[in-house]
Parts: C-alpha cells; structure tokens; sequence
C-alpha cells in the first residue's frame, strides 16, 4: 500500500504536469486545503529555522554586543557609590559584569532569525486567504460560478510551489555565505557583509521567484476553468490577479 508521502508527491507530479485534469478528479474540499496550507506552513516555518543554522554554520566570526546580563548604566549609577555596586541590592546585581561581551556572530543571527518562525506560519495562514479572496473576486468578475471555498482550495495548493523557492533560496544563500567573508568588526558591518553575500545570488533568487510564480499562475488558472467553469482565457486572466501580488511580494 503506498504511503502518505508517496500519494502526496504523486498528486503534487500530477497538479504540476496537468493541472486541469488534477483539478477536475477533485472536488473542493476545505479539510484537504488547510491540511496542504497546514504542510506548507510548516515547511515555510523550517526554512526559517533552516536558515538560521545556515548563518550558524556558515559564519565564523565574533561580534561586540551589549551585555544582556548586565542592568542598564542609570540603574548601576544609583545604586552604586564611586563605581563599587552593593552586591545585595537586588538592582544592582550585574552591575559588577562588563557592559560590551564579545558572542559568535552566526549564533547571534541564528537567535535572532528564530524569532520570526511563528511569523512565517501565520504570514502563511494570512496570505492564503489573501489569495484566495482576490482570486475569487477575479473569477465571479470573469463570469465563475463556484463558491469561495472553491477559491480557497485553488489557493492551498497553489501555494506549494513556495516551498520549492524556499528550498532553492536557502540552497543559494548558503553556498553564497560559504565562500563570503564576514569580518568581525561590529554588527553594522556584519549585517553588511552578510547583505554583500546575499546580493550574489539575488539575480538566481529572482528566477526561482518568476519561475514559482508561474506555476502559481498555472495552478489558479486550471482551478479557475475546473472549479469556477471558466474558459481558459478567463481563466488565465483571473489567475493573473493572485499571481501579480504573488510577484510584487517577491518583488520587494
């Protein structure tokens, strides 16, 4: 009996190779978008902590941050006398640590870039419905017929194509910071040397995003002539709506 992910992978060959005919074997089904928006979320989520182990595992240098442990300088002005601190005040305690602390630059960008995983999976929850709406206004104005919940199913698996441009974004920014230097001199320069590396690749970027678009496109585009019995040059001009907000956000 063939497995989940067997039947998953098939199905995905068969969206992209022959959308329509993908299309037409199904009928809408909202538990089966969330589950596929559910799965990409999740995909989107590990990029994100993928690419913090990217920078992890890819800079090798040391930066000069503030020390997180130690209390702000007003706080140890007052409670301390001729720069000796009580060391039982509780609003002294740090005040003796050093105010600068060298720490791992690529750990520090793996902390930080940690902190947005919940933002990519509700970016993703938010922009499905995005999608959708401004797909299905598009297509009742081309004269579709189907409810939105149609809509909503052509977006959950037009979303799938993000995690291929995900997976090649990541595949690229780490053979770009591989071979980059990044100096230690301060996270200004840091961040502009990491920024310095990102801009090799940015052109091959930009392709992985045209070519993600496109088969975003293709997939609204056979929902659209499935799902809302469109015709399909109604269909590919409602597609173009959801896939022209899909390139301006890669865009910028």
């Amino acid at each position: 009996m063939p497995s989940t992910f067997a039947r998953l992978r098939a199905a995905l060959g068969r969206a992209a190779t022959a959308p329509n005919r993908f299309f037409d074997r199904r009928s809408p089904s909202l538990g089966t978008a969330f589950l596929v928006v559910l799965a990409v979320g999740v995909g989107v989520s590990l990029g994100i902590v993928t690419l913090g182990a990217v920078f992890d595992a890819t800079i090798d240098a040391t930066v000069t941050v503030e020390n997180p442990d130690r209390p702000p300088e007003w706080v140890c002005e007052q409670h301390g006398t001729d720069g000796v601190h009580d060391t039982d005040d509780p609003f002294a305690s740090g005040c003796d640590e050093p105010e600068y602390i060298d720490v791992d630059a690529g750990s520090e960008l793996r902390d930080a870039v940690g902190g947005y995983v919940h933002y990519g999976f509700l970016g993703v929850l938010l922009w499905w419905v995005f999608s959708a709406g401004v797909f299905h206004a598009a297509a009742r104005f081309a004269g579709g017929s189907a409810r939105f919940g149609a809509s909503l199913t052509a977006a959950a698996w037009a979303l799938v194509p993000e995690l291929l441009r995900m997976a090649a974004a990541l595949a690229l920014i780490y053979a770009a910071l591989r071979s980059a230097t990044v100096t230690g001199a301060g996270m200004e320069a840091l961040a502009d040397d990491v920024l310095a590396a990102f801009g090799t690749v940015e052109p091959w970027i930009l392709v992985v995003s045209l070519v993600t678009v496109s088969l975003e496109w293709w997939l609204f585009a056979a929902a659209g002539e499935s799902f809302h019995d469109l015709p399909r040059s109604s269909a590919v001009a409602a597609a173009a709506v959801p896939a022209g907000f899909s390139l301006i956000a890669a865009l910028i």
